[in-house]
């Protein structure tokens, strides 16, 4: 649902109604303010068909220090976000939570400033399926936040055509889900953990710190929520027609906890350490982690035909096509505002 608010008297936002009349009054502006429910229905797979396109956001602060929503927040089934500037605000960048959304073409700088462990754009749980994060052009956000992170146990989103650069954190974060899809993104100067994939469900149902995963706890109540049984979701998702929820058999890749069926290939990976990041146990035993090209930091001129000026189009004739034939040129100039 969205809320439609109409500010005080001489204000065209919320921040000049919050200097004018005070953060109380903000808040029972919002309290009192409509409810819209936003199409998509995702027990139907109905498609809301909403858009956000070609807008610009600056300067975004949603919510309390440490702690914000995103600047664009994707709910519902089928909607998309696309050809969006989003930069130099403390709020991370687009937040989405229904299947078969798509995120594409936005060029997102300089996001979740205040956040500890936040992102450009996230996700979690299993409501991403279907979803389609491609084409964007995300970079520059400092201290621990990440470029991509389909957080505690998203699945079934496919990851592709990307540029995710500078974060202080992972470029692309897999939070212990499954069904991931995740190829031909460039992945420059993320610390030293370009992808990260772990195993917190798993873990969380044996002990680990991820109780959300425990017998009868949220992640199995929202899963038993879901239509994840029905003719129509299995259907639009055949990936969630093969879940269990046997516990007396863990090692099943088929358990839904596990981190399986993922394919994390394909990638260009341009880092200060040669090495991929940080892979789980589980991940790599169930999931197909291969075939990524990584090379350091002092070979970016190298590669790209003019990172100083943001094309990372890759050089004709480069290398990178003998180890990566299957790589395709990213749409550099179509990412952002047109």
């Amino acid at each position: 649902r969205c809320r439609v608010l109409e500010y005080g008297d001489g204000c065209k936002d919320a921040n000049e109604h919050l200097m004018k009349y005070g953060k109380q009054s903000l808040i029972e502006y919002y309290k009192a303010a409509p409810e819209i429910k936003i199409p998509g229905y995702t027990y139907y797979c109905h498609e809301g068909d909403l858009v956000i396109e070609n807008c610009t956001f600056r300067n975004c602060c949603f919510g309390q220090i440490g702690f914000h929503a995103p600047v664009i927040c994707c709910g519902g089934c089928g909607n998309r976000v696309s050809h969006n500037d989003i930069r130099d605000s403390i709020a991370p960048g687009i937040g989405f939570g229904g299947p078969d959304v798509v995120i594409e073409y936005n060029r997102i700088v300089n996001v979740t400033t205040d956040n500890g462990d936040s992102n450009a754009i996230g996700s979690s749980g299993t409501a991403a399926y279907g979803s389609v994060i491609r084409f964007n052009d995300v970079g520059g956000s400092p201290g621990f936040s990440h470029g991509i992170y389909v957080d505690d146990f998203g699945c079934g989103a496919r990851i592709y055509g990307n540029v995710v650069r500078d974060f202080g954190q992972f470029g692309i974060f897999l939070g212990g889900g499954r069904d991931l899809d995740v190829r031909n993104n460039i992945i420059i100067n993320s610390n030293d953990r370009p992808i990260s994939y772990d195993q917190r469900a798993i873990d969380g149902v044996n002990g680990g710190w991820f109780t959300n995963s425990l017998k009868g706890a949220s992640m199995w109540t929202n899963l038993y929520a879901s239509p994840w049984k029905t003719e129509v979701w299995q259907a639009a998702y055949p990936q969630t027609a093969r879940l269990k929820d046997d516990f007396s058999n863990q090692d099943d890749p088929d358990f839904a906890p596990n981190p399986s069926y993922s394919t994390v290939s394909g990638n260009l990976i341009v880092n200060a350490t040669k090495n991929i990041g940080s892979i789980s146990e589980k991940a790599n035993q169930f999931s197909d982690i291969s075939g990524n090209a990584i090379y350091k930091l002092t070979k970016l001129s190298g590669i790209f035909t003019s990172p100083e000026t943001g094309d990372y189009t890759l050089k004709e004739n480069s290398k990178i096509f003998e180890e990566l034939p299957d790589f395709e040129n990213l749409p550099i100039s179509e990412m952002g505002r047109y």
